[in-house]
């Protein structure tokens, strides 16, 4: 194991202080120029955590200072929960309901003494602390959702250049700090059909984590591949690499998850978008899976394919099994938000619950009959939410592209997440995730452009003849509009 060096170990925090004390200052003055250090923070905080001494779980949350900067500057500017609520008041009263058996569960917690305190609000905060992302993606938008294109640039080229400590640690590279593999350097290993693999996690904390963001930088390549086709080579290279990481994580839900994500892509388009994204994702698979069974191992393969057989009960023993046998177990408030919690292991107080893996399950026994069913609930209504958002902008093609890239992105989530809550434990995934859902709710506050070309990032401006043609076809602007005849009568 690498020597934890003094000068790599200052060096490491002095560079996460600046980037979460300039974060922090630039989200106040500006909230949306903190998004670019949120980003920064979110991510390098793995390596940094896993080169100090004792790993200090803390640092999973060295995002935070600047996440809830950038929301207190959201509210100092905008009436955001207003406008919220405003464009979906049928949320209000069940997000109530929720709230209110969140708040028995917290008390229920409390009740097994001080050293549960700790718990309580770890808890809490994963179910809460997704909120401020949700109303910061709706107001992020300005005049055009092809502004959220900068943060999903900027969050796959650092994805890219975290994910090459996959090949360092698969080549068993060593660097002078120990700053590749799983956290405290515990090897994880997966055994199928007599097969011994290692789990590779790269940069990241875990397996699990880098399965995640190769996950997402795959799904994302596929969508710019949509939007900017000019760039087929530069999205095929990346999400090369990312089905590439995904296959070296031996983590199957990230690689069913992909499937997951092209069959919502197609299912929730509609005309030409669909049939573009049908060709694109047929073309991508041609070109990419030949090339990933020839260069990885057998064994990576024989792992992902086991996912494929047993997808079908697996779903089915965490989202319908699993829950029926915790019903008569977990009681009507269930054992109390935090006691299930990914985190909370690293605390000195520890609650007897039962051994569950399945995202649901995780909820039923914290939060209890009551609190999954309003969680249930509320979750129809997100759905049916972003159903409409999409119905909106249905006949608007090239603006319904990034909401149907959205949607499926968070459909794949909610797949995984009914199979393993682990993933999700991560306060800055969840916070990602939180703020691309609202970026799809802010078509309610900003209307998509009606124009097919204005929509679209690679359709060149128009030069010359045919601009001035473009310009003579439309409406000739005054500087005065003259009231309708109805106003000038009153």
């Amino acid at each position: 194991m690498p020597n934890q060096d003094p000068l790599f170990v200052h060096a490491a925090l002095i560079l996460l202080g600046l980037i979460i004390a300039g974060g922090a200052l630039a989200s106040l003055r500006d909230w949306r120029a903190g998004m670019w250090f949120w980003l920064l923070a979110g991510v390098l905080q793995d390596p940094v955590r896993k080169i100090l001494p004792g790993t200090p779980p803390i640092l999973t949350l060295s995002f935070t200072p600047i996440y809830f900067a950038m929301f207190a500057g959201l509210l100092a500017k905008t009436d955001a929960f207003g406008s919220f609520r405003r464009k979906f008041p049928e949320l209000v009263p069940i997000a109530t309901l929720f709230c209110m058996t969140l708040v028995v569960s917290f008390a229920q917690t409390l009740s097994y003494g001080r050293p549960a305190y700790s718990v309580a609000v770890l808890g809490l905060f994963s179910y809460v602390g997704g909120v401020p992302a949700i109303l910061l993606g709706f107001q992020y938008v300005r005049r055009s959702h092809l502004e959220v294109h900068r943060v999903l640039y900027v969050l796959m080229g650092i994805t890219t250049v975290m994910l090459t400590g996959v090949f360092l640690e698969y080549m068993e590279v060593r660097l002078p700090v120990p700053a590749l593999g799983t956290i405290v350097q515990r090897e994880w290993l997966r055994w199928v059909e007599g097969h011994e693999m290692r789990m590779i996690s790269g940069f990241y904390r875990t397996p699990e984590i880098m399965g995640w963001h190769a996950m997402t930088l795959v799904m994302l390549g596929l969508y710019f591949m949509v939007r900017r086709p000019s760039f087929t080579l530069l999205w095929w290279s990346l999400m090369g690499l990312g089905g590439y990481a995904v296959l070296l994580s031996c983590r199957r839900k990230m690689f069913l998850a992909l499937l997951v994500y092209v069959a919502a892509l197609i299912i929730i388009s509609r005309g030409a978008v669909r049939r573009r994204l049908a060709v694109y994702a047929a073309i991508t698979a041609a070109v990419i899976v030949p090339v990933l069974l020839l260069v990885t191992e057998h064994k990576y393969l024989l792992a992902a394919q086991t996912g494929l057989t047993t997808a079908g009960a697996k779903a089915a023993e965490k989202g319908f099994a699993g829950p029926m046998w915790l019903v008569n177990l977990v009681g009507p408030f269930g054992f109390g938000v935090g006691t299930k919690s990914q985190g909370t292991q690293h605390l000195d107080y520890m609650i007897q619950t039962p051994l569950v893996e399945g995202g649901f399950e995780k909820i039923l026994v914290e939060v209890g009959v009551v609190g999954v069913t309003a969680a249930c609930l509320l979750l129809i209504m997100l759905v049916i939410a972003a159903a409409r958002c999409i119905r909106y902008t249905i006949v608007r093609t090239d603006d319904n592209t990034l909401l149907v890239g959205i949607a499926a992105l968070l459909c794949a989530n909610l797949a995984t997440f009914v199979i393993s809550f682990q993933t999700y434990g991560d306060p800055f995934i969840v916070s990602l995730l939180g703020f691309l859902f609202g970026v799809l709710l802010s078509v309610s506050r900003v209307p998509s452009q009606p124009s097919s070309d204005a929509g679209r990032d690679d359709v060149p401006m128009r030069r010359g003849r045919n601009r001035r043609r473009r310009t003579a076809e439309q409406p000739r602007r005054t500087r005065r509009s003259t009231p309708p005849v109805e106003a000038r009568m009153e």
